[in-house]
């Protein structure tokens, strides 16, 4: 399948506070040890992992809408976009998956409210009162209209008192920190070690049956093949950043008892 050059766009509006979105890709980064970097005359965030191999990714915030673009490296040194190629499509997913925890964290956080529209100011309804002054009727009799006298002072508005200082208006003091209600990286970077231990710790329980079965496979003078290894020892690496450390060391001798047996039954046939 051919490769399709440049980068996978992704854009969708958030509500909420701008900089909780942006702490919250902060956190994202962090935990999955993305750092940035300024290659091919641009700067972006990169992460190298050993099975999927290049990653990069940049974000911009403007407004409500964040925009994410994402991409891999090819051999050639080119930005290849994550639907892209056979080989490509196992390392794009791997990292399409790796996205989407970023976006439905953002989502829970920061969700777009419909209700949320743009509404015109609404004009207030005049007072009942706003007629020009009423005068009592003409007493019967042809002399001149009498008039009431007027409520108590129509003539020169009343004012109250202004504050303290009456030279200038009193302004409250803005807050010291306008974010202080706003999430820190660190309350979602937390969120997203969790998924990482979570998916480690998934893999290496997958090694850790594969490796059992390759040690017995192998006292019958049969094995996997070194790429079924590969895999175990890769998915053991994973495990060593899991809550089953123990199991991840455990694959690493299992896999190594495995290929020595198969080596002295290869030599000593």
């Amino acid at each position: 399948m051919k490769l399709n050059y440049g980068k996978t766009i992704y854009t969708f509006r958030f509500g909420g506070e701008a900089m909780t979105v942006n702490n919250i890709v902060q956190a994202w980064l962090t935990a999955n040890r993305f750092s940035s970097v300024n290659n091919f005359d641009e700067t972006y965030y990169y992460n190298y992992d050993a099975w999927y191999g290049d990653r990069c990714f940049q974000y911009a915030i403007e407004g409500d809408i964040i925009t994410v673009y994402a991409w891999t490296i090819s051999i050639k040194n080119k930005f290849v976009m994550l639907d892209s190629g056979a080989l490509n499509n196992m390392s794009g997913n791997a990292y399409k998956d790796l996205l989407n925890t970023l976006f439905s964290e953002i989502t829970a956080n920061c969700a777009p409210n419909p209700s949320q529209n743009i509404v015109a100011p609404q004009a207030s309804a005049p007072a009942q009162n706003t007629v020009e002054p009423q005068y009592t009727a003409p007493v019967q009799n042809n002399e001149a209209p009498q008039y009431t006298a007027p409520v108590q002072n129509t003539a020169v508005p009343q004012y109250t008192a202004p504050a303290q200082n009456p030279a200038m208006p009193q302004y409250t003091a803005p807050a010291q920190n306008p974010y202080a209600g706003v999430p820190d990286s660190a309350q979602f970077t937390d969120v997203f070690e969790k998924d990482i231990l979570d998916k480690n710790s998934q893999l290496c329980n997958i090694g850790f049956i594969l490796s059992i079965i390759g040690l017995f496979i192998s006292m019958f003078g049969m094995m996997y093949g070194f790429f079924i290894y590969f895999i175990e020892i890769y998915f053991a690496y994973r495990g060593l950043k899991s809550y089953v450390k123990g199991r991840a060391i455990a694959i690493f001798i299992l896999t190594g008892i495995s290929i020595l047996i198969i080596i002295l039954k290869l030599v000593l046939r």
